[in-house]
């Protein structure tokens, strides 16, 4: 059992029509802390093979900060800056993991993970001073659950060499995706190593290629006339690189 305290930090930034033919800028900031709780479970399933479960509790946060509307030319918007408050919550997550020892050198793991991302329909921001609407962003997510599988392999006291793959759906729907979210579904390919530097020490390396599905946006606001259209396809791909160091005391 554990308790999680985290902070976050939003910022938002888009074009607004002004008037006809006229588009400004808007920006939108936020933050807050908030507390969560975590719990987890191990079990010895059989002499070569271990279960765990876990579960990590929403965080729910009342971001406040500032919304700022400027001209083409930079100049404020008059009665569009003020200060701003919103309500988000981060989504509840579930997982069940398991390791099978395949003699001395190899090991299998496997994940399989939920997410709750329902509990984003939409954050609405509002005036921090009358509790009037400013703007809503609708998100209208879905949950998803994660498949995860990999292998490990001791090449010797010092080194362990990892590889996996994991298929993590998007929980933006094609009928809702915004240029504000264009995510798509992922799959995840991943190769690391962990360095045993002392018999208290370890380094941790690793490489992952995230492949997103092609997908495709047609959404408007309001009317073509007010707010246009906007119809177009992403083709999107990531590359992350991880170092940690661990030290038991």
């Amino acid at each position: 059992f554990g308790l999680n305290y985290s902070y976050v930090d939003v910022e938002l930034t888009r074009k607004v029509v002004l008037g006809p033919g006229v588009e400004g800028n808007a920006k939108l900031a936020g933050n807050d802390y908030a507390l969560g709780w975590n719990v987890g479970a191990l079990f010895q399933v059989a002499p070569s093979t271990r279960l765990g479960v876990t579960y990590r509790s929403s965080s729910d946060y009342d971001l406040s900060g500032s919304q700022a509307v400027t001209t083409p030319a930079g100049l404020p918007v008059p009665g569009a800056n003020f200060s701003i408050k919103a309500a988000l919550t981060l989504p509840a997550s579930a997982s069940i993991s398991a390791v099978h020892e395949l003699g001395e050198r190899w090991a299998l793991l496997a994940d399989l993970s939920f997410m709750q991302w329902s509990e984003i329909q939409q954050l609405q921001v509002k005036s921090a001073a009358t509790g009037a609407v400013s703007s809503t962003l609708a998100l209208k997510l879905e949950d998803t659950v994660r498949l995860a599988f990999g292998a490990t392999y001791r090449l010797n006291e010092a080194w362990k060499l990892r590889a996996g793959v994991a298929l993590d759906p998007s929980p933006v729907k094609d009928s809702t995706r915004t240029a504000n979210l264009p995510d798509a579904d992922r799959t995840w390919l991943t190769f690391g190593a962990r360095w045993q530097v002392s018999k208290a020490g370890a380094v941790d390396l690793a490489y992952a290629h995230v492949f997103f599905k092609d997908s495709s946006i047609d959404h408007s606001l309001g009317t073509a006339a007010s707010t246009g259209v906007i119809r177009g396809s992403y083709q999107t791909s990531a590359d992350v690189l991880s170092f940690q160091y661990t030290h038991a005391f």
